[in-house]
């Protein structure tokens, strides 16, 4: 089991991530921070990190991550809970105490993943003002109509928490056409066009990690969060982190796309 630690920030619909508040056989119990003007939150969710990612348009082309995008799964009102069949057939609870959260508890056969392979959820905003769900404006010159979703919540199996020092290997695309610059602050156009960088939260702070770059000619950018500039991975080569943050903002260093390998390891407590 892990506990979130979710932070206001000014990076509006980007900011909204669910965390894992209890992993289990069988049971995801995620946690989204209410915000004000929200009336609900759409839980989407994927099987690979680049199908959560999706495909963007930008100036000259598509990103090249070519995912498959997520599902939607569970619609939630603000301050409520929403569980999927099994998870409400077990009669599964959460705690009183949740003032200021949405709550989703998942079990992920309902879906037809497997409990022990690592899930992907990304959430959307239902603003109060308009009752809709948030995306790219319809009229848009690129990407109108698709979800604007938060970051890209890495949700292991509850073996990874049974384990005090687990580790994470991930595998992905980083998009190009995003106008990513290294030492440049990382950002994400809200309007959607501009393609937005892959962003990624993972399940609590790295101990040590590792960002391989697997392309032979494309620089890879790597940030701690939107606003924090970009370091540079260049071509084939992998950069060693330690007590990063749990955010991880990727970007190829030019219009293709960059293609890359995480392997980071945590640590959970016990000995």
């Amino acid at each position: 089991m892990t506990i979130m630690n979710i932070y206001p920030s000014s990076f509006g619909p980007f900011d909204v991530k669910a965390g894992v508040v209890q992993r289990s056989p069988g049971l995801v119990d995620l946690m989204v921070h209410d915000r004000p003007g929200t009336s609900g939150y759409q839980l989407w969710s994927a099987g690979t990190l680049n199908d959560a990612y999706g495909e963007m348009a930008g100036a000259g082309g598509n990103t090249g991550v070519g995912g498959a995008g997520c599902t939607a799964r569970l619609l939630v009102n603000a301050g409520d809970v929403a569980a999927s069949p099994s998870a409400i057939a077990r009669r599964v609870m959460v705690e009183d105490s949740r003032k200021g959260q949405s709550r989703f508890l998942v079990d992920v056969r309902d879906y037809g993943s497997s409990d022990d392979t690592l899930q992907f959820y990304r959430v959307q905003e239902r603003r109060e003002s308009t009752g809709a769900l948030l995306t790219v404006p319809a009229g848009s010159p690129r990407n109108a109509g698709l979800e604007i979703l938060g970051p890209i919540l890495i949700a292991p199996p509850a073996i990874f928490y049974g384990n005090p020092g687990p580790a994470l290997s991930l595998q992905g695309t980083a998009p190009g056409r995003t106008l990513s610059v290294a030492g440049m602050n990382a950002a994400a156009d809200p309007a959607g066009q501009t393609p937005w960088p892959m962003m990624i939260w993972l399940p609590t702070v790295s101990l040590v990690m590792q960002v391989i770059n697997l392309d032979a000619g494309e620089d890879l950018l790597v940030s701690s969060g939107l606003g924090m500039p970009f370091l540079t991975v260049p071509a084939g080569e992998t950069m060693y982190l330690e007590g990063f943050s749990r955010m991880l903002v990727l970007a190829a260093g030019g219009n293709p796309s960059c293609a890359f390998t995480i392997q980071a390891t945590f640590h959970l407590g016990g000995n």
